[in-house]
């Protein structure tokens, strides 16, 4: 993901449709750190402060 570091990218989610696999991840400084991981049926959401419910 050095591509989307470059260009300002600060979150990535890889999502493999066949395996129902999400992946996500949070640029810190010049490494990318994975902050959630999530398979099958399951709700994935990042929580926050600033977002409801």
């Amino acid at each position: 993901m050095p591509v989307y570091a470059h260009f300002g990218v600060a979150s990535a989610w890889l999502i493999d449709l066949r395996a129902h696999t999400l992946e996500a991840y949070a640029l810190e400084g010049d490494v990318w750190q994975e902050i959630g991981r999530f398979a099958g049926i399951a709700a994935a959401r990042r929580g926050g402060d600033d977002q409801p419910g």
